[in-house]
């Protein structure tokens, strides 16, 4: 037979109270700066550098901090490396700290020229005088429907 002992509920308690301690400390995100001024900035893209996170925008006066002028700006968040090109739209909050500069909270909207470009997707549309084939179908209630009289509609 083995010997089946029951640990204490003190003993018990104390150790999920330490588990849970070092799950909390584990998880915990990096401390951001203190003292980080944050400014609403919105732009042109006019340069994207992926290997030195930078992006170089022709950007409009920042209330408070300077004026329109181009120039690099660190970004943080990799997505916006993928997404964004020359000539595209940047919104954001540059965050301003004692040793560094960054934009967080990018909103970026792609002119029709860059968003042509970096599409990947191969749909054809027909165009809306196109004829659909000709065919029949039974619907439930038991009525004909011909596919022709969807012409010029999204269902064709």
């Amino acid at each position: 037979m083995t010997d089946s002992r029951r640990y204490p509920p003190k003993f018990v308690f104390f150790g999920l109270l330490c588990a849970l301690v070092l799950l909390a400390t584990c998880t915990s995100k990096p401390k951001e700066q203190k003292n980080v001024r944050r400014y609403p900035i919105e732009g042109k893209v006019i340069a994207v550098d992926a290997p030195k996170k930078e992006i170089t925008l022709q950007h409009k006066e920042i209330p408070g901090y300077m004026k329109g002028m181009t120039m690099p700006f660190r970004v943080q968040d990799d997505w916006v490396f993928n997404v964004a090109r020359a000539g595209d739209e940047l919104h954001g909050t540059l965050a301003v700290g004692a040793d560094r500069a960054y934009i967080t909270d990018i909103s970026i909207n792609q002119n029709a020229a860059t968003a042509a470009a970096s599409s990947t997707s191969k749909a054809h549309l027909p165009m809306s005088a196109k004829r659909c084939p000709t065919s029949r179908l039974w619907i439930r209630m038991g009525r004909r429907v011909h596919l022709h009289q969807f012409r010029a509609s999204p269902y064709c």
